[in-house]
């Protein structure tokens, strides 16, 4: 049970491959270009201490 919110991070910030994520191809729109400072980093940070 206690392992759905950290999923639910992990794959928001490996991304859908097109808009956001780490493997995002779209890279020009203001929201892409702050994605993985602002909220892929920020996801995985707290997907691992969510897991502990």
């Amino acid at each position: 049970m206690y392992w759905i919110v950290p999923s639910i991070f992990i794959l928001r910030a490996i991304g859908d491959f097109n808009y956001v994520g780490f493997f995002k191809r779209i890279k020009q729109t203001e929201f892409s270009k702050a994605d993985p400072t602002l909220f892929s980093y920020w996801n995985t940070g707290y997907s691992n201490s969510v897991n502990k």
